[in-house]
């Protein structure tokens, strides 16, 4: 469906408020902006979501982590049920909780999100475009950054070191990315 333009622009005017340290200024224009979406288009749509992930995100930033999960869990379990376990979009929403996760130093409970949602990717109808793609290596990083959170900083070396050879052998990002 069609949502209005000027909307769009409200977006990213949060984006603009968050590149400007202006948090509690975008996260009061994204909740603003996500009772429109709400009203109009219902708690499902994914331009809501999006916007509640966003908020979400912003409020980790701020370190406002158990706002964060409660509504990441929230887009999650939305996710889920519309798109399925292994879509992209269900994916990211498990890093997102793993990135919280990581933040909390609640490593174990993150590394598993982060297997699970490999798992997950790997079962994804269109998988064979994700196997070699930069989705997959968000969760591979995120992975390494858990693992060098927990301690272990030469599996996480090797990891970094991994997909940093992935990306300048890909051709969308190639050897100017090394």
């Amino acid at each position: 469906s069609h949502y209005p333009d000027r909307w769009r622009i409200v977006k990213e005017i949060a984006y603009c408020q968050q590149g400007l340290g202006k948090t509690e200024e975008a996260l009061e224009t994204f909740r603003k902006l996500i009772e429109k979406y709400e009203a109009h288009f219902g708690q499902d749509d994914p331009v809501t979501l999006e916007l509640r992930q966003e908020t979400a995100i912003e409020m980790a930033n701020q370190e406002k982590y158990e706002g964060a999960l409660e509504i990441d869990e929230d887009v999650r379990k939305k996710r889920t049920a519309i798109l399925g376990r292994s879509h992209p979009d269900t994916i990211y929403t498990l890093k997102e909780i793993s990135f919280v996760l990581t933040r909390q130093k609640k490593y174990s409970k993150a590394l598993d999100i982060c297997n699970q949602a490999l798992k997950d990717q790997a079962a994804y109808k269109h998988s064979h475009l994700t196997d070699n793609r930069p989705d997959r290596w968000r969760l591979e990083n995120q992975i390494a950054f858990i693992q060098q959170g927990m301690g272990n900083t030469e599996q996480a070396l090797e990891m970094f070191n991994d997909l940093s050879e992935k990306y300048k052998t890909h051709e969308d990002y190639g050897p100017e990315h090394s």
